[in-house]
């Protein structure tokens, strides 16, 4: 019997990190690095070079101008773009995200996109109690995400995460709240 020799392989070398709300899977691909960008579950962006630590250098670089364009890109009072808020909606883990956006699918739905937790409760199914938890933990993401440095908490309670995606005025002779989203969050859900 012939002894067959084989050259070893090299290590393969992986990574997988955050930078901001993206997530960088990287790997070595037989003599190139690769490393892949992800929003949630949407794939952003990808770099190739000769290393794995090459590659996840030029993607963080890529992501930074991204996040920068986006910066950018929105309006005068500091408002996401419907891209941004559709990228920030994908960063949220799938398992949260999508009665998350089902709210906000039955939201925009409404006239003027204005609507009570009650009004949503009825729409989808749920108690308004659990529309408003909700809309406090997609805005506190939003928040997170975003980067909302003109967002301060305030004595409305967990109204100023909201504020990220909404506006919340009390309704007049009334305890509850009327929400009416933004037309960027309504646009990037539809």
């Amino acid at each position: 019997m012939t002894a067959v020799r084989q050259r070893p392989r090299p290590a393969a070398r992986t990574a997988d990190l955050s930078h901001g709300y993206y997530r960088i899977v990287a790997a070595s691909r037989g003599a190139v690095g690769q490393a892949v960008a992800y929003a949630g579950t949407l794939k952003v962006d990808e770099a190739v070079e000769e290393t794995v630590d090459e590659a996840v250098a030029a993607l963080r670089t890529r992501l930074d101008q991204r996040t920068e364009r986006f910066e950018a890109a929105r309006d005068p009072n500091g408002w996401p773009s419907p891209e941004e808020y559709r990228e920030a909606l994908r960063a949220i883990p799938d398992e949260q995200s999508a009665l998350m956006v089902r709210l906000l699918r039955a939201h925009g739905r409404q006239p003027d996109a204005l609507a009570t937790v009650n009004d949503l409760g009825r729409v989808v199914g749920l108690d308004p109690a659990e529309v408003w938890k909700q809309y406090g933990r997609l805005g506190r993401k939003l928040h997170a995400h975003l980067r909302f440095s003109r967002l301060r908490k305030s004595s409305a309670g967990q109204r100023y995460v909201v504020d990220s995606f909404a506006t919340v005025s009390p309704i007049e002779g009334s305890e509850l709240l009327a929400i009416r989203l933004r037309p960027e969050i309504v646009e990037a859900v539809s």
